[in-house]
C-alpha cells in the first residue's frame, strides 16, 4: 500500500515540476497566471467572476463593455492555465485514494471484513487514477475550447486587440 502511495506522490511531484517547466518555457509565470501581469483577474469581485465564468461555460454573448472585458480577461487567464498539459490531474485521484483507504480501514476495523489483498488494492487504485486522468484530459480540452470561443466572441465589445494564446489544444 505504501508503494502505491509512493507512486502517486512521485507522479504528482513529476507533473508539478514539468508544469512549472512548461510555464517557464512558454513565457508564463511558473505557477500559472502571474497575479501582477495584465492577464490577472484579481481585480474582479466574486460576483463578476461568477458571471464571467457562467458566460464562458454557457457559450453566451454579452454586449456590455465592462462584462465583455471581464469575460475576455477570465477566458484569457483560463486559456493560459488550461494550455499547460502538465497541470496535475492526480490531485482528484489522491482524494479518491484517501477515500478508498478510509472505506477499507473502516470495513476492517468496524465491520470486521477481511483485509483486501495488496495486488487487488493496487490494481483498483491505479485503475481509478487512470480513469481520472483520462476524464480530466477530456474536461480540459472542452473547457479550453469554451474559453477560446468566449475570448474570440468578446474581443470586439471589450476592445481587446491581443490574439488569444495559441494553440487551441493543449500540447507539450
Amino acid at each position: 500500500m505504501l508503494l502505491v502511495l509512493a507512486v502517486l506522490v512521485l507522479g504528482y511531484l513529476v507533473t508539478l515540476a514539468m508544469g512549472v517547466r512548461w510555464n517557464r518555457r512558454h513565457g508564463h509565470h511558473p505557477w500559472g497566471t502571474n497575479p501582477f501581469d495584465e492577464d490577472a483577474v484579481w481585480w474582479m469581485n466574486p460576483d463578476r467572476t461568477r458571471a464571467a465564468e457562467r458566460t464562458i461555460a454557457r457559450g453566451e454573448r454579452v454586449d456590455d463593455t465592462e462584462a465583455a472585458r471581464d469575460v475576455c480577461a477570465r477566458a484569457r487567464a483560463r486559456m493560459i492555465q488550461l494550455r499547460n498539459p502538465w497541470t496535475p490531474p492526480l490531485l482528484p485521484a489522491a482524494v479518491v485514494l484517501n477515500a478508498l483507504m478510509a472505506v477499507s480501514h473502516t470495513g476492517n476495523i468496524v465491520f470486521g471484513f477481511p483485509p483486501v489483498p495488496l495486488a487487488t488494492y493496487a490494481a483498483v487504485i491505479l485503475g481509478i487514477v487512470a480513469v481520472t486522468v483520462l476524464l480530466s484530459v477530456r474536461w480540459r480540452s472542452r473547457r479550453l475550447h469554451l474559453a477560446r470561443n468566449a475570448y474570440l466572441a468578446h474581443r470586439g465589445p471589450a476592445g481587446e486587440t491581443r490574439e488569444p494564446p495559441l494553440p487551441e489544444e493543449p500540447t507539450p
